[in-house]
């Protein structure tokens, strides 16, 4: 439940300095969240004033002031569950979990017929989500990765159901973590990135994507900003703050209704969420 200690050990306790409390944590669930209890975790946006999750795959839509330009962009953020979308890395981590004695909900339901039919209702969301996107910048978020050139390799699951979903809505960016690298592989003008070292050991590279751009095995984050005509995509080191890599992505060509261009000229700081329950 939400008073579970590890909310308070493994989050609270952790990102206590100052600058953590400067701004909202947009969660999502990865395999292992699903090795524990998921209601508590979406649960738990309600006792914490930092803490955001208020449903398994959501979306936010910021508009983000440009003051030199006097001009706003829109960013829809959109926050996806990979449990579903990446069969045998699932089952892999069902099969692990209970040579371990975990129990959950999510394990105990296994690969079944609730499973496919909460995969199909996210990949209904999504589309429609894309579909009616109304942002200059569309960023889509989720724990598996799409390509990656490390230990859990790239998923042709992911690749034949969401990648042409990324292709024919413009997506500009895919962020993941899962594998304990950092790296970007870009794919028909799509950077997919891998955050994933925040702690933990390194993993290997095994030097199979002919694609990537770029490749660490150190501890660090990736750091987006948003300008009026582009992303710059920064992988940054945790022990310095130095920039590793730095990419710019330039900014796709996307229609926007006049709602969204009343928001940029009035440069509102404006943040909604919108969210599958």
């Amino acid at each position: 439940g939400i008073d579970d200690p590890r909310f308070r050990i493994c989050f609270e306790e952790v990102f206590k300095q100052p600058e953590f409390h400067e701004f909202p944590w947009q969660v999502i669930l990865g395999n292992h969240d699903h090795g524990g209890d998921i209601q508590s975790q979406i649960d738990y946006s309600g006792r914490s004033s930092r803490w955001k999750m208020p449903a398994q795959w959501y979306t936010n839509r910021h508009i983000i002031e440009h003051l030199e330009m006097q001009t706003s962009s829109s960013v829809l953020m959109v926050y996806i569950d990979t449990w579903y979308f990446d069969l045998k890395e699932t089952e892999d981590f069902i099969r692990w979990s209970k040579e371990m004695k975990f129990e959950s909900k999510s394990l105990e339901l296994g690969i079944s017929k609730e499973y496919y039919n909460k995969r199909e209702k996210q990949l209904k969301w999504l589309e429609k989500t894309l579909r009616t996107a109304d942002s200059d910048f569309i960023l889509v978020c989720g724990h598996y990765p799409v390509y990656s050139d490390s230990f859990h390799g790239s998923s042709k699951e992911m690749i034949d159901t969401l990648v042409p979903l990324f292709l024919k809505y413009g997506v500009d960016a895919y962020i993941n973590g899962h594998d304990h690298v950092l790296q970007i592989i870009e794919k028909n003008g799509i950077p997919y990135i891998t955050s994933g070292l925040s702690t933990r050991n390194p993993a290997k590279f095994y030097s199979k994507e002919d694609d990537i751009e770029f490749k660490a095995q150190q501890h660090g984050f990736a750091a987006i900003k948003i300008f009026q005509d582009s992303l710059q995509i920064n992988m940054v080191a945790a022990h310095d703050g130095k920039v590793l890599h730095t990419k710019i992505v330039p900014k796709k060509q996307r229609e926007t209704s006049n709602n969204a261009s009343v928001c940029r000229k009035r440069g509102t700081n404006r943040i909604t969420t919108s969210a599958y329950l």
